[in-house]
């Protein structure tokens, strides 16, 4: 028998099947449930943060059933069947990805994927940035109509594979789970982009402006933001023995 103790509250689930036009509203109330949508956003937003890039240990099936809001507007996540584990070396690689993103850098993109490469075989380097630089063109040319920087991302991992690339199981993982969340917190709030969230945290948390600094403080700042990232702990025993 599996079990857990009661949540008192209300899944997203049962919100989006609920409320009509739930994203032209500001304040959400339903049942004995009552909050602020953009706060709540915010908060989601942190906790994929810290799950992804701090402890290094994330739920991976965040689909809007498994995600509840209690009464006194805590976020609670159920069913931990799938989850994903990323060591340091590896949230350093997806930062990295991210920041090429959000930069449209190709080169850092198309590094930071190729040396994720677990067996040798890949396409070569210029074929692999071709490709890349072809979806940030349409991207940014709006040919991919309302592609958030995660769909990119999830394309992104799909052209590595399709060039050979033999990603770590992993950022599979993280790629379909950050498209799930972007499917739910859309559905609150549609024009929200969660990458460009996660480099607002980044800057908030640990001064970096990102989009702003010199690229010499700007390399140096994601160095310290890295270093960072690999002296927090990379499993939950040694999280809650810290």
């Amino acid at each position: 028998i599996l079990v857990m103790e009661y949540i008192d509250g209300v899944s997203l689930n049962e919100l989006f099947d609920n409320i009509p036009n739930l994203s032209e509203q500001n304040i959400i109330s339903y049942k004995n449930i009552k909050f602020q949508k953009n706060k709540f956003i915010d908060h989601a937003i942190n906790i994929v943060f810290k799950q992804i890039f701090e402890d290094g240990i994330f739920h991976a099936d965040p689909h809007p059933g498994n995600i509840f809001i209690t009464k006194d507007n805590d976020i609670v996540f159920i069913d931990f069947g799938i989850i994903g584990v990323l060591q340091s070396s590896l949230k350093k690689s997806i930062f990295e990805i991210f920041l090429g993103i959000i930069e449209r850098d190709i080169k850092k993109i198309s590094q930071s994927l190729v040396g994720l490469d677990e067996i040798e075989g890949h396409a070569l380097m210029p074929e692999i940035e071709t490709k890349f630089r072809q979806l940030l063109n349409e991207w940014q040319g709006g040919s991919i109509v309302e592609m958030t920087t995660v769909e990119v991302f999830y394309r992104l991992v799909k052209i590595a594979i399709e060039s050979r690339i033999d990603l770590p199981y992993s950022i599979i993982i993280i790629g379909k789970t950050l498209l799930e969340y972007d499917g739910d917190l859309r559905k609150l709030e549609p024009g929200l982009d969660i990458i460009n969230s996660f480099k607002s945290i980044v800057e908030k948390k640990y001064g970096m402006d990102i989009m702003n600094l010199g690229q010499e403080n700007k390399a140096a700042s994601i160095k310290n933001f890295l270093d960072l990232m690999k002296s927090l702990p990379t499993n939950l025993q040694t999280f809650a023995q810290g």
